[in-house]
């Protein structure tokens, strides 16, 4: 399991799984709505994500004709 940390969210590593990785990041001022909303209307999401992530959802047809 891998645990993201999230603003004013706090989770004690004594309470996950001992195999979990516990990634701490900086907040990324995206929601997958955004994403979702303009990858169904077939436009470009590229400036809010990152390559993987956009080869990803595109190669599998993420989101597509989502409302």
């Amino acid at each position: 399991m891998v645990v993201v940390t999230r603003p004013g969210g706090a989770l004690p590593k004594s309470v996950l799984p001992s195999d979990s990785i516990y990634v701490e990041m900086n907040p990324v001022d995206v929601s997958s709505s955004q994403i979702r909303n303009l990858a169904s209307r077939g436009e470009s999401f590229a400036h809010l994500t990152t390559d993987a992530v956009v080869q990803f959802i595109s190669a599998r047809g993420v989101y597509r004709g989502a409302q």
